[in-house]
């Protein structure tokens, strides 16, 4: 699991519900969101941005981070709301 995600899920407060995915240990479901965050090496983009277009098209928030996000944010802008850099 990518260190990034886990961290901003331990800063968020208690109340909120944090559910984070790793499509390496299990298979990605659609599941209702107030607000979806992602990240990803270059070589799972793609995966990242067609997941990133199913909650965009429920019109739910995506934000996406990591390596791939801070080296091509241009491209990234293209598939999310919100690109956090660095």
């Amino acid at each position: 699991m990518p260190i990034g995600l886990g961290i901003v899920a331990a800063l968020t407060p208690e109340e909120w519900d944090i559910e984070l995915i790793d499509e390496s240990f299990e298979e990605f479901r659609f599941r209702p969101a107030d607000l979806v965050g992602l990240t990803s090496f270059t070589a799972n983009a793609p995966r990242a941005y067609e997941i990133a277009a199913q909650y965009r098209e429920a019109g739910i928030p995506t934000v996406m981070g990591g390596i791939h996000a801070s080296m091509i944010p241009d491209e990234v802008t293209q598939y999310v709301d919100v690109v956090v850099v660095g």
